[in-house]
């Protein structure tokens, strides 16, 4: 039982690791999509940074998780598919969070609102890894 939990608590780490570094990769490749793209509005660059902040961290926290023998493709397909729509849908949650913590009189904020994003997109992504990858370990100890 001590093996599995830390495992469970590597693999988390190493997603949090993961995760966060591709999502600063995807806020990169999503600044310059809407750099070379020419757009104009800021719908646009937050739409892009939201999907490369997810994606970047979807795809981290499923590569920590990756367990290639004794899976079923189905499987990884679906984890890597959850830990991206996951990772897209914290970077939103993390920019509206990084966006409203600005008191307009006074305070403002030392960590931008992009680094939230990649946060969020982090947290969430790992999170949804975490409940599927501790479900399947769940599932393989009771057959």
């Amino acid at each position: 039982m001590r093996g599995v939990i830390l495992i469970i608590a590597g693999r988390t780490g190493l997603g949090i690791l993961f995760a966060l570094a591709f999502s600063m990769v995807g806020v990169g490749a999503g600044v310059f999509v809407y750099v070379a793209s020419g757009a104009v509005s800021k719908t646009t660059l937050e739409a892009m940074l939201f999907i490369g902040a997810g994606l970047g961290a979807g795809l981290g926290a499923s590569l920590a998780w990756l367990q290639l023998e004794g899976n079923a493709r189905s499987i990884l397909i679906l984890t890597t598919l959850v830990a991206l729509l996951m990772g897209v849908g914290g970077a939103w949650a993390g920019y509206e969070y990084g966006a409203n913590r600005e008191i307009e009189c006074c305070a403002t904020s030392e960590v931008g609102t992009f680094s939230y994003a990649a946060f969020g997109a982090t947290f969430a992504a790992n999170a949804a890894v975490l409940f599927l990858g501790i479900a399947r370990e769940i599932i393989t100890r009771t057959r």
